[in-house]
């Protein structure tokens, strides 16, 4: 079942950072991205350098993640390379592990570039989307538009990434980076174009476009040029990280 924004520590189910605690635990402190929004931010209070704070947390927790004891603090070179490192192999990687408490039948999907086409393939199934059925077409268009938006938001934000790790390299590979934050950055602008073939960004009635074969055929092209920027960005990467070793 959804649950509820109040059934939940701050805002949609989605991670947040966890800073501190105070009063024995009865109060936690932390960072979420949604903890400025109104409807999502209740019995939210908030600590001088901005960082959140909420009782009765621990009923309205999902699971926590800790991370280990205290280490020393990295370099920013290592950092920002062992990043790239990860996130290039995430990229290429065709398929990922969902979990064991996913079903059975999602424990693989498909990943990186490979995801791309898997998208591609589904939008084109007719038999997917009947006209008429209000329930489908809803949770087909849920589906479809939480990923143009996940890679709307996560190629900007990865070309920003790539745009600051420039200057925290020993060797400043700015031609290879600025490419591949290029990429990034178009792949944000073709979700748009995406959006736009529904109505646009967040049109209440955008599920019902769905149901209209050529509106998918349209995007089609549209996610296919997005994976190509990807793999474009991926080989400039891989470039980077060459001449960093």
């Amino acid at each position: 079942p959804t649950r509820r924004s109040s059934d939940l520590i701050i805002g949609p189910p989605e991670t947040c950072l966890i800073t501190g605690y105070d009063e024995d635990g009865d109060v936690l402190i932390g960072w979420n991205f949604f903890q400025h929004f109104q409807t999502e931010n209740s019995g939210v209070e908030f600590e001088p350098n901005g960082y959140f704070r909420k009782r009765n947390w621990y009923p309205q927790t999902e699971r926590l993640v800790v991370f280990g004891e205290k280490q020393a603090k990295p370099a920013l070179a290592e950092i920002y390379r062992d990043a790239l490192v990860w996130g290039l192999e995430l990229l290429r990687a065709p398929s990922i592990a969902a979990g064991p408490d996913a079903p059975e039948a999602y424990r693989e999907r498909a990943n990186g570039l490979a995801a791309y086409d898997a998208w591609a393939e589904h939008i084109l199934m007719d038999e997917a989307f009947p006209a008429g059925d209000e329930a489908t077409l809803r949770q087909r268009h849920d589906v479809h538009n939480m990923m143009v938006g996940m890679v709307a938001e996560e190629r900007w934000y990865g070309s920003q990434f790539l745009i600051g790790a420039i200057d925290h390299l020993p060797y400043q590979p700015v031609e290879d980076l600025l490419h591949a934050a290029a990429c990034f950055a178009a792949e944000h602008d073709l979700m748009w174009k995406a959006w736009d073939l529904v109505g646009g960004n967040g049109y209440p009635q955008a599920w019902q476009k769905l149901a209209e074969p050529e509106i998918r055929r349209q995007m089609v092209p549209i996610i296919q040029q997005s994976r190509d920027q990807a793999a474009r960005a991926a080989g400039h990467i891989e470039r980077a990280l060459a001449r960093l070793v």
